[in-house]
């Protein structure tokens, strides 16, 4: 199991530093919100909480399409005092600007990677799952100056056991042309 996790992070990280060779305008992101269990998730009893994201995207050549790798972190208390669930883990993914990404745009996206549901509790058994989850989401970028943009968007993670929806945050910083 444990050699299965390394093998999948690694995969992971080497598909986030292997940018196409048509690469464009490479980025850094970080953001973060808040997040509203659904489903069994919520069933289960977990509230309202937060994640933060961050990582790595490529425009691809000239078109307005582009991938992604990205890293995630979050909490959720649970209706019962001391239990909470981290999710974390990695995707990748592929998105689609509308419009000039120099201008206000909006933008949408899909990705699949690795969730982990950390499960901690004062009173019950601790329990870690990792699973392949799924996100898609739609989202606007506003940009100010050539570098610098803020971003806004909605977001949907389908993981067995820990779906939500999330509403995030966040800033990307142009990293120059790599071509």
């Amino acid at each position: 199991m444990i050699r299965r996790r390394i093998l999948t992070l690694a995969a992971v990280l080497l598909l986030m530093v292997s940018a196409p060779e048509r690469a464009e305008a490479q980025g850094i992101f970080f953001g973060g919100g808040v997040t509203f269990p659904t489903g069994f998730y919520n069933d289960s009893g977990a509230k309202t909480g937060w994640l933060v994201t961050g990582g790595l995207n490529w425009n691809l050549s000239s078109s307005n399409a582009w991938i992604y790798g990205m890293g995630f972190y979050g909490e959720n208390k649970h209706q019962s005092d001391g239990n909470k669930t981290n999710p974390y883990g990695g995707m990748l993914g592929f998105g689609y600007t509308l419009g000039a990404s120099d201008k206000v745009s909006g933008y949408f996206f899909a990705g699949g990677g690795l969730a982990v549901r950390k499960f901690s509790s004062e009173n019950l058994e601790n329990i870690t799952k990792s699973k392949f989850g799924f996100e898609l989401g739609v989202g606007g970028s506003i940009p100010l100056g050539s570098r610098f943009s803020l971003w806004g968007e909605g977001t949907y993670m389908g993981v067995p056991d820990m779906s939500f929806f999330g509403l995030m945050a966040g800033f990307t910083i142009g990293l120059g042309s790599a071509n």
